[in-house]
Parts: C-alpha cells; structure tokens; sequence
C-alpha cells in the first residue's frame, strides 16, 4: 500500500468506530482504481477489488459535486445501507 493512502487509515479507523455499524468506510486508490482498504464491509468488497468510481459522476464545473449514477450496482440488496437509520435516539 502506498504511503499516501496509508496516513489515511487512522483516520478511517476513526470513522469506522463512530459510525458503526451503519457505514461501510473505504479508501481508494485513484491511481490504479482499486480499493486500498475497507472497514465494517457489509458489501463484500475487499481490498483489490475495483473501486467502482465509474460509476460516479465528478462534476469538475461545480466543483466537488459528485452524483452517483446507479447506487444498485454498488450496493447488494439486504445491506444495512437498505434500512433507514435514526441517528437521533
């Protein structure tokens, strides 16, 4: 793993902790579009796998605007993503 992405994984380990078990948290390596690590995995993706990022949209006009185009090739029915989450109890 590149350096680069490696100072990112406490930060993703932090993430991980705050919101589990409601996120899934995954970093990307831009250069190869793979994933580079992912935590709290409920999609089955592992490290190696394609990033997907096809399937984002970057709107460079408008600055960081990202628009996904079809979240069901990234996401498998039957995930925790599927289910409303209230954050507020």
């Amino acid at each position: 793993m590149l350096p680069e992405i490696k100072r990112y994984l406490p930060i993703a380990q932090a993430i991980e902790m705050l919101l589990y078990p409601y996120a899934e948290i995954v970093l990307h390596d831009l250069a190869t579009n793979t994933i580079a690590a992912i935590f709290n995995s409920f999609s089955h993706r592992e490290p190696g796998d394609d990033s997907l990022l096809e399937e984002i949209e970057f709107d460079c006009e408008r600055g960081s605007r990202l628009v996904l185009k079809d979240i069901s090739k990234c996401i498998p029915l039957g995930t925790p993503s599927d289910k409303s989450m209230n954050l507020s109890h």
